[in-house]
């Protein structure tokens, strides 16, 4: 079983939650409504995979608010390449 290390900070955690739900919504709708996994062929945790490699995060709910932050600039820098 793997675990889970969330952050302390309350205001780290909340900004982990927001920066969460916006890959996952990054992941999952293009403006026309297409998921990106479906345009990529790659499945959601592949992506999320790569984008946590690329950051160097062990995971969202880990990561620093800069590794949040790059993660989410790559999410949007591809959806925008494959619109």
């Amino acid at each position: 079983m793997s675990q889970v290390f969330l952050p302390a900070a309350p205001a780290i955690r909340r900004l982990a939650a927001r920066v969460e739900e916006e890959r996952r919504h990054a992941l999952a709708l293009e403006p026309e409504g297409e998921p990106l996994a479906r345009l990529t062929g790659e499945p959601c945790r592949v992506i999320d995979a790569r984008v946590n490699r690329a950051t160097g995060a062990a995971s969202v709910t880990a990561a620093s608010v800069g590794q949040l932050q790059q993660g989410s600039a790559l999410l949007e820098r591809e959806a925008a390449r494959r619109r």
